[in-house]
This record gives structure tokens, sequence and C-alpha cells, in this order.
């Protein structure tokens, strides 16, 4: 199955066509915002292996946590792509495939975005499972000291980590298309036009409003 993945978590536009999880191309693109990036970035990918929109069987989209404006505009053009519902959709957590290619690493892997304010998004993965990748503990926004208590020993962190403000390589898109793909092969696929993105806390606005900035996420029946 070919698969389109996109990839809008971090400030760098990432997208990837895939064969199952054979690479056929991948476009970054760190200099634009997503919303002028995100489109000639397709076309990029679909260009590079010689497709079109047309040739795309399949969807997988970083569903979050990370960049709310990131986030809203890579799932917006996957709702756009995949209007009708005929060619499925995988929602694929941001931080689960951040741990994806290190899964082999380390008994117990936790993935960390930054997340602003002195806090970073982390969740906690080991390898297993009918995807290759079993969640261990649901995304949480926590401070340095709070994400260290939480670290087992013999841990690899992936990710931000406890360098909390400083750069770190995101999600690549390569990898939300081969856990999309996995996804889609277990029967998770998910009708794109009622996904909404994994926040994990609320966006700047409601938290000043609120004084609340934390929203925790633990659906029933997810796979990561």
């Amino acid at each position: 199955m070919k698969i389109l993945a996109i990839e809008t978590a971090t400030s760098v536009t990432r997208v990837a066509l895939l064969d199952g999880e054979r690479v056929l191309a991948e476009v970054e693109d760190a200099e634009r915002a997503h919303a002028a990036a995100l489109l000639p970035a397709v076309e990029r990918a679909l260009d590079d292996a010689a497709q079109t929109l047309a040739d795309v069987e399949g969807f997988a989209v970083s569903i979050g946590p990370g960049s709310f404006t990131g986030l809203r505009i890579g799932l917006a053009t996957v709702k756009a792509f995949a209007l009708g519902g005929v060619r499925p959709t995988a929602a694929v957590p941001s931080l689960a495939a951040l741990a994806w290619p290190r899964r082999a690493e380390a008994a117990a892997l936790v993935a960390c975005l930054d997340a602003q304010r002195g806090e970073v998004y982390a969740a906690g993965y080991r390898a297993g499972g009918p995807l290759g990748l079993e969640r261990l503990w649901r995304e949480l926004i926590l401070k340095p000291e709070e994400l260290a208590e939480r670290v087992p020993e013999g841990a690899l962190i992936v990710g931000a980590g406890a360098d909390v403000g400083l750069p770190a390589p995101g999600p690549r898109a390569r990898d939300v298309g081969a856990l999309g793909a996995r996804l889609l092969s277990a029967g998770a696929a998910q009708d794109a036009a009622v996904l909404v993105p994994r926040y994990v806390r609320r966006a700047e606005a409601e938290a000043r409003r609120l004084a609340d900035p934390v929203e925790a996420h633990d659906p029933a029946g997810e796979l990561l």
C-alpha cells in the first residue's frame, strides 16, 4: 500500500511517501511555515517518486502532541486529501514516531518533545506487541524534574529529554508512515473527517484564561 505520511508536530515540515514501510521519497522544509511549506513538500515527494496523489492508497498523519498550529495544518491537509473516506487514514502519535526507530536499543524508551514554558511532552514505550512498539504510559506534559521521576533505570531518552528549550530532532515522516502502515494493517484505520489532534494541554489562550495548562489524554482502545 502506498502511504503518504505528514509530520508537522515541530517547526519542520516533513513529508514521506512509502510503499508499505519502504520509503519511496522524503522531503523536509525547515525554512518556511507549515502553511507555506506543506503542499509544495507533498508535490515534491510525489514527483520524486514519480507518483501522483491518485496513486496514494492511504494516509498517515502525526496527531500530536506538538505545535498546535502545525498539527492543525497537517491534519486539515490530510482531511482534504482523504475527503469521502475511500482511502484509510492512520493517526500516529508524534512521540511514538519519535521512539519508533530507536525501539531496539533499550528495554524502555521515553520520547520527549519540547512543550515550551520549561516543560516537555513525554510518553513511555517499549518494543513489542502487534505494531512492534507498545505504550508504557500515556502522553503527559512534565517539568524536567517530574520527567526524571518517571524515567525507569536503563531507559533511553529520545528527543528533547531534560534539555528543555534546546533544539532536538523531531519525528521523521518516514517513521510516521511506517507506524501508519502497521496501524492500517492492524485494522486501526480512522475516519480522517472526525480526527482531532492530541494537544495534551489546552492552547495558550485557553490555558491563560483557565489557569490550567494540563489536559491528560488516555483514551481507551488505542494501540499507541
